[in-house]
């Protein structure tokens, strides 16, 4: 058994407890067989005969031990960083897309002005509109105006009136705003 306390290290087999209980150690080991004992105190070594035959001193040796010197202290990188807890999530995002176009690009492009018709303007406006979480377009802007003012109002407020989409979606695929651009022809 080792025991260790601040100053010395004692290795002990045997039976005899006193040498310990004078050491200070805490730990008690007992057998009926004779003890044998080496201590180490600081540089000194004392070893103690077996304690069967009283006329048997102990020998001191006064040799310095040389212990090895310390080990050198690494730098250790940390550790590594630890893996992301499961499989990534899926990415369930998409942009806005038109809904029933073939029902609602007809009525869009009907809503041509009376004024402009009678006036004979035709033309083509590029509109961009904001659709909201429902599919409905909540705002739109004119992109590249046809000429005529007329036509760009009616464009944007014919999208609002009329045009239908599938709102866009986040990453974790629930209904978020999202844009969409395209062109209304007036002829």
């Amino acid at each position: 058994m080792f025991v260790k306390d601040s100053l010395r290290v004692t290795l002990l087999i045997g039976a005899s407890t006193a040498m310990m209980a004078a050491a200070g150690s805490t730990a008690i080991a007992q057998s009926p067989e004779p003890e044998f004992r080496v201590a180490v105190h600081a540089l000194k070594i004392t070893t103690f005969a077996p304690q069967k035959a009283a006329s048997q001193p102990h020998q001191t040796y006064n040799d310095e031990v040389q212990s090895p010197p310390p080990a050198p202290v690494a730098n250790r990188p940390g550790p590594p960083p630890s893996p992301p807890l499961g499989p990534s999530p899926i990415d369930r995002s998409a942009a806005a897309t038109p809904n029933d176009v073939q029902r609602w690009g007809p009525l869009v492009s009907s809503a041509y002005p009376a004024e402009a018709l009678a006036a004979g303007m035709s033309g083509s406006v590029g509109v961009n509109v904001t659709v909201n979480e429902q599919g409905r377009v909540r705002d739109c802007s004119v992109t590249q105006s046809s000429g005529h003012s007329v036509l760009d109002e009616a464009a944007c407020r014919a999208m609002k009136r009329y045009a239908e989409f599938n709102p866009a979606r986040n990453r974790s695929g629930d209904p978020t705003l999202g844009r969409y651009s395209l062109r209304i022809t007036y002829k």
